[in-house]
């Protein structure tokens, strides 16, 4: 039989009103009817792109490789036995480099010849004598205690008497000595804090009151070096004179003395009269009315044979002291030759 085809009337309850709302088309629907075929659009089918043929790229031409040089390979030799290590008692100690000690102002230029030398020690000790014990040492007045010492043994190695191993070179010797004291004298105030607080005073001209200490301990030094002088012993009274002068420089028959002294000891006296000399006439300068001064310089010219320059210094002491016996005898014995 044929269905009917009238459509049933549309229901009033709530799923109806549900499934409107979810409606695309907003046209009513017939329950149970299907959806016809042609509603429902299938994708467009995935557009595939056209292959393009490339053309091949020919590939550049290439200089040939140089043909490698042969190497001549050299046949290894077989390893060397290794060999035996060394016990520790044949292992010798590596040698340190050696160090070259920093030159002092004292140190004179290679090849100094011994005249030389003399020269140029003979002007150092002048300059020192005037100097303070900073200069003399070579250092400034914020020098520590440690380098004081170290400064000393720098001039010490330069200066010491010892280094002169020559017995005819006396007069080097002597001069030596006198500037080794001179720079330990410097040592010993520089090197200690209560001397270098007083020294320091002194130059700063602070002090108020002459050390009289000082001034004794130079007198009793220079009394004791006129007897070891007169007994011949001229080594160890040319070193107290020296202690004497470091002590007071201010007192011309030091001087005097000195230059006698060292006259006495040198072995070739004439060739050590003009450094002798200078002492004598540094006294003359400081005192003209010294009289040890011109009697030791007329012995000294007697000596090396200058008669009238002797008989010249013995007047002089008697015009100073006219009841000098010494002058009165050298020049009656200058008379008669």
């Amino acid at each position: 039989m044929r269905r009917s085809t009238a459509r049933a009337p549309a229901k009033t309850c709530s799923s109806t009103a549900t499934h409107l709302s979810l409606g695309e088309t907003g046209e009513e629907e017939v329950a149970g009817s299907p959806r016809p075929e042609a509603s429902v659009r299938p994708p467009p089918p995935a557009h595939k792109p056209t292959p393009v043929a490339v053309a091949p790229v020919p590939p550049r031409p290439q200089a040939p490789a140089p043909r490698p040089t042969p190497i001549a390979v050299k046949p290894v030799p077989p390893p060397a036995a290794a060999a035996p290590r060394p016990t520790p008692a044949s292992v010798k100690p590596a040698t340190p480099p050696t160090v070259k000690p920093a030159p002092s102002f004292a140190m004179g230029p290679a090849g100094e010849t011994p005249e030389a030398q003399l020269t140029r020690l003979r002007a150092l000790l002048e300059r020192l004598e005037k100097a303070t014990h900073y200069e003399a040492l070579g250092v400034d007045r914020k020098a520590t205690t440690a380098d004081v010492k170290r400064s000393f043994v720098l001039l010490a190695r330069d200066l010491h008497p010892d280094t002169v191993t020559d017995p005819a070179q006396g007069e080097l010797r002597a001069i030596k000595e006198r500037l080794f004291a001179r720079v330990n004298e410097a040592t010993q105030v520089l090197g200690d804090d209560a001397r270098r607080k007083e020294y320091e005073k002194e130059l700063e001209g602070d002090k108020k009151e002459v050390d009289i200490g000082r001034i004794f301990d130079a007198e009793d030094k220079f009394q004791r070096a006129e007897i070891f002088i007169k007994a011949r012993k001229y080594k160890e009274g040319l070193q107290l004179l020296d202690e004497a002068i470091l002590l007071n420089p201010e007192e011309a028959e030091f001087y005097a003395w000195r230059g006698y002294a060292r006259f006495l000891l040198a072995q070739d006296r004439k060739a050590a009269f003009e450094d002798c000399a200078s002492d004598i006439r540094k006294a003359i300068k400081m005192l003209d009315r010294c009289v040890p001064a011109y009697l030791f310089l007329g012995q000294m010219q007697k000596v090396i044979g200058d008669a009238k320059g002797a008989s010249a210094s013995f007047q002089k002491v008697l015009q100073l002291d006219d009841r000098n016996v010494e002058a009165q005898r050298e020049l009656r014995m200058l008379g008669k030759r």
